[in-house]
């Protein structure tokens, strides 16, 4: 069978599924439309749920975050020459004092 028959014989293979909506509906102005609309609606609750995923992730808004300065960060300042010693220890306790809970620090 020449490859030419195999071709004709798969793209035959029965109606599209197109075919059969406007056979149904009668109108493709109305498979436009709806199909129009869904695409609309799923890209509406994407943009939605992206919008929720950032408000749940987003770090300035969850009660554990901390601004501020790192330990490392502190290290390289006082390696620098950014700030001396004494500054180092006082802003490294401050820094420790944002990670302990009010209830350890005040049974300490």
């Amino acid at each position: 069978m020449p490859p030419e028959a195999s071709f004709a014989v798969v793209a035959d293979v029965g109606p599209r599924p197109l075919d059969n909506l406007i056979a149904k509906n009668g109108n493709l102005g109305d498979v436009v439309f709806w199909c129009t609309i869904f695409i609309v609606a799923i890209v509406a609750i994407l943009l939605i749920a992206r919008w929720f995923r950032g408000r749940l992730l987003d770090p300035s808004s969850e009660s554990g975050s901390r601004e501020g300065l790192s330990l490392q960060q502190l290290r390289d300042m006082r390696r620098k020459g950014d700030i001396t010693e004494d500054e180092f220890q006082t802003l490294k306790s401050q820094v420790i004092a944002q990670f302990n809970p009010p209830d350890q620090i005040e049974s300490d």
